[in-house]
C-alpha cells in the first residue's frame, strides 16, 4: 500500500448501522456488508464528483464488533482529501468545512441511499426476513437492549407478499414497512474528519490504517481471566469515559466471536476511487504528478506573497526608538508561560481526555467541598500525589481517593492531564487560593485572640 498511496492529506470517515437493523444484518449478513460498503463508496463518490468535480481514492475497512463483542456494524473509510478531476488535468482539494462533508449532511445521504437499496432487496424477496427460530437467545450479542427490542420487527411465519404477475417487486408486509418507518425517522450516525496531524505523509497514513485493518473482535490484551466457565474480558464504556469488566460463559464467548467471522466470498478490506486495481498504477502516478505541481505552485505562491517591499530607505535603524525586534514563530511545543521547549511524551484519544476533564471537576468540587481532610495533605501535596495516583492512591485524602475506587490504574500521560486539568478548573472557579494549608503551618489559636476588652 505504501508503493501506491498519495502524498496529500486524509479523511477519515465512519457510517455506522443502527442497531435496529441487527436482526436483519445476524441473518443476512453477505448482502448487508455489501449494501453498507457500495452505499458509502458511492455516496462518497457521488458527493466528490458533484460537488467538487474530481474522483477521490479510498479504503474500506468492515467492522462488525462492538467493544462487548456484539454486533455493531460500521465501516472506516480512508478517503483522499482531493481527487483527480474529471478532465484528468488537475488535483482539486476537497475542502472540509463544505456543506456536504459535514457529519449530519452525510449521515441523512447515507441512511436515505442505504433504505432505498434494502427496501428494493426486501421488496423483491432476496433477503431473508428475521424469524424467531433463527436469531441469538441472547439479545446482548444483537446490541440491544432487551429480548423485546429484538423481536419487535419479528415475523413468526415470515410472510412474504407474493410477487405480482409480470413484476419484479412486491408490496412491503405491515411488519416491513413497521421497521422502514422507524429506520427513517432517526437520525443515523456518520462521522467525517482530517487525519490527525502527525500522520500527515503516505507511509503514516498507512501506519494510521494498519490500526484498523489489523484489528480483531477481541484482543489477548483484554482477556482478563477464564477460570474454565467464564471468560473475564475488560472493555471501555464510551458514553461514562471509562474501562469496566464484564463476564461471558465459555460458549457465548464462542458464539459472539464466530458471529464476527466473514461470510465466504466476502472481504473486510476494499478499494475504490482512485484505489481500485484497474489501471491503478497509471492512474496513480499521474496523481502524484499533479500533486506535486500543486505544491510547487503553492510554494511560489507563498514565498512571493511574503517577500518584503521594502527598500533601504524604509529600513528601521535599530538605534532608533521606533525600532521592533521581528516576531519569532516557534515551532513545537513549548510551555505558555515560561517559553520553555517541552517534549512531548504522548497524546490522549478525545473520549480520555473527556473522561480526566470529568475527573477534574469532580476533585475539585470534592476540593471545595471538604477542605478540612483535603487540607490535612496541602495544595501542593495533593497536586504531587495525583501525578503518582496510578501508584499510591491510598495516601490521597479520603475525598478524593474514593474517586479512583474501581478504576483501571492511571498511565503517566494520563495523570499529567489530569493534574494540569485539576490546576486549571481551580483557577477557572478562582478558589486556588481558598484552600487551608497545612494543619502544622496555620496560626495556633490563643486565648488572646478571643479575648472580649
Amino acid at each position: 500500500m505504501i508503493d501506491w498511496s498519495l502524498d496529500c492529506k486524509y479523511f477519515h470517515i465512519v457510517f455506522t448501522l443502527p442497531h435496529a437493523l441487527n436482526p436483519l444484518i445476524y441473518v443476512n449478513n453477505k448482502l448487508m456488508y455489501q449494501i453498507l460498503c457500495r452505499t458509502a463508496t458511492q455516496l462518497l463518490s457521488t458527493i466528490c464528483k458533484k460537488q467538487f468535480d474530481c474522483t477521490p481514492g479510498m479504503v474500506l475497512i468492515l467492522h462488525t464488533w462492538g467493544q462487548k463483542m456484539n454486533l455493531h456494524t460500521h465501516v472506516h473509510i480512508i478517503m483522499t482529501a482531493g481527487g483527480l478531476s474529471t478532465d484528468k488535468t488537475k488535483w482539486i482539494d476537497i475542502d472540509a468545512s463544505h456543506p456536504a462533508m459535514q457529519n449530519d449532511a452525510l449521515a441523512d445521504q447515507f441512511r436515505t441511499k442505504f433504505l432505498r437499496r434494502l427496501k428494493s432487496l426486501v421488496r423483491s424477496n432476496k433477503l431473508i426476513w428475521p424469524t424467531a427460530d433463527l436469531l441469538p437467545t441472547n439479545h446482548e450479542a444483537l446490541g440491544l437492549e432487551s429480548f423485546q427490542k429484538m423481536v419487535e420487527f419479528v415475523d413468526p411465519a415470515a410472510t412474504k407478499t407474493p410477487l405480482s404477475p409480470g413484476k419484479s417487486r412486491r408490496v412491503l408486509t405491515t411488519t416491513e414497512s413497521a421497521l422502514f418507518k422507524k429506520l427513517g425517522s432517526r437520525q443515523w450516525i456518520a462521522n467525517c474528519q482530517p487525519t490527525p496531524p502527525e500522520y500527515d505523509g503516505p507511509e503514516r497514513v498507512i501506519n494510521y490504517l494498519s490500526n484498523y485493518v489489523r484489528g480483531n473482535v477481541i484482543s489477548d490484551a483484554r482477556i482478563i481471566d477464564y477460570d474454565g466457565e467464564y471468560v473475564t474480558i475488560r472493555y471501555k464504556d464510551y458514553k461514562a469515559g471509562d474501562v469496566k469488566t464484564f463476564k461471558l460463559e465459555r460458549g457465548e464467548f464462542v458464539r459472539r466471536f464466530a458471529m464476527h467471522i466473514q461470510p465466504r466470498g466476502s472481504k473486510r478490506l476494499r478499494y475504490a476511487g482512485l484505489f481500485t486495481a484497474r489501471g491503478r498504477e497509471a492512474c496513480l502516478a499521474l496523481c502524484s504528478k499533479l500533486i506535486a505541481e500543486e505544491q510547487l505552485d503553492k510554494v511560489a505562491t507563498t514565498a512571493t506573497a511574503k517577500a518584503p517591499a521594502t527598500s533601504i530607505s524604509e529600513e528601521q535603524d535599530p538605534g532608533s526608538d521606533d525600532f521592533e525586534e521581528p516576531e519569532v514563530h516557534r515551532t513545537g511545543c513549548y510551555c505558555r508561560v515560561c517559553q520553555g521547549d517541552l517534549e512531548l511524551l504522548g497524546r490522549l484519544k478525545g473520549t480520555e481526555t473527556k473522561a480526566m476533564q470529568s475527573l477534574s471537576q469532580n476533585i475539585v468540587f470534592r476540593m471545595l467541598s471538604f477542605f478540612t481532610e483535603v487540607a490535612d495533605v496541602g495544595y501542593s501535596q495533593l497536586l504531587f500525589q495525583l501525578r503518582t495516583a496510578w501508584l499510591t492512591p491510598k495516601f490521597l485524602p479520603r475525598p478524593i481517593r474514593d474517586l479512583f475506587i474501581g478504576r483501571v490504574r492511571l498511565t503517566s500521560i494520563e495523570c499529567g492531564v489530569l493534574e494540569a486539568f485539576v490546576i486549571e478548573e481551580l483557577h477557572k472557579r478562582k478558589h486556588t487560593s481558598g484552600i487551608p494549608p497545612p494543619v502544622d503551618e496555620r496560626l495556633p489559636l490563643t486565648p488572646e485572640l478571643n479575648h472580649v476588652a
